[in-house]
């Protein structure tokens, strides 16, 4: 009879209560603890974020003061900032002499003198690296507006006259790449049926005549 008892299943005494979940203390060390992780790691992810940042930028800086100075190895001159006209006119006549017989050195003007005079911020320094970086035409009377060129030609007026702005856009797809800009990141955009820079629109100084250099 004795062994009988000791062989029955144990059975649950129904005045002790069950525990089904945790206690509100519990949830609260668990809070407690993940608040604390997250004060360590939020901080030591961001550190790292902006260390990836600074990384990437220096990066980038680099890039581009080695193509700078490709581009004084090739062409025996460094890139002008586009604030001087006489500065900018003598480098590009320098690079290309027959330049000045064709529709480019009017292009040029344009894109220097928006309101038919020069302006020193129409071609930025930010606009400038891209224009000389970003590659000329191998077609050395028309380093601008040849093929893989700055600027490319559309006809948008329809008078075929290649020493007009308006008929050229932006060109994307350029030849004799110093330095490889991300175009997400360049402030130009299609307006009407075609891409011009966009900048000058944002700081002030629109005019129909100014466009794609950057």
């Amino acid at each position: 009879m004795e062994r009988a008892k000791m062989n029955a299943p144990h059975r649950m005494n129904p005045r002790q209560p069950s525990r089904l979940g945790f206690t509100l203390v519990e949830i609260m060390v668990v809070v407690v603890i993940i608040g604390i992780l997250t004060a360590f790691l939020v901080p030591a992810t961001m550190r790292a974020i902006t260390r990836a940042r600074d990384t990437e930028a220096r990066m980038e800086v680099s890039a581009l003061n080695d193509a700078v100075e490709q581009y004084q190895q090739k062409y025996g001159d460094y890139p002008p900032d586009g604030s001087d006209w006489r500065v900018l006119q003598a480098h590009m006549q320098r690079l290309f002499p027959r330049m000045m017989a064709g529709p480019d050195l009017a292009l040029l003007t344009q894109l220097t003198h928006p309101t038919g005079t020069f302006s020193p911020v129409a071609m930025d320094r930010a606009e400038a690296l891209v224009f000389f970086l970003g590659g000329f035409s191998s077609d050395i009377a028309n380093p601008i507006s040849g093929p893989g060129g700055p600027l490319e030609f559309k006809n948008y007026q329809g008078d075929g006259v290649r020493t007009n702005l308006l008929n050229y856009q932006y060109n994307a797809t350029r030849d004799n790449v110093l330095f490889e800009f991300k175009l997400e990141r360049l402030t130009f955009a299609l307006e009407g049926n075609r891409y011009v820079s966009t900048d000058e629109i944002e700081m002030g100084y629109a005019d129909p005549q100014h466009g794609g250099n950057d």
